[in-house]
């Protein structure tokens, strides 16, 4: 079973998004729930270790993640607001 871990930095920008946008908050938290899942049965990420970093984007927001096959857990780094040339 894969634990999922945040550092401090993605715990607080996760809060900042809960109060600012709810809505986008319950997108992210419903991704992370399935982060596990998806490393296990996406063929192509199967049999790849992870030695850096993921990138994710949900709408506006980039996840930036590691997973450690070794320990079994998936580190959520940083969560940010994407940098649009839009804006």
């Amino acid at each position: 079973m894969f634990q999922i871990l945040y550092t401090l930095e993605a715990k607080e920008r996760l809060s900042e998004i809960v109060q600012s946008d709810p809505k986008s908050a319950r997108i992210i938290f419903d991704h992370i729930k399935k982060l596990p899942q998806t490393y296990r049965t996406d063929p192509f990420l199967q049999g790849v270790h992870f030695k850096g970093l993921r990138r994710n984007r949900i709408g506006r927001y980039r996840f930036i993640y590691r997973v450690l096959e070794n320990e079994k857990e998936i580190r959520i780094v940083t969560i940010n607001l994407r940098k649009s040339i839009h804006d």
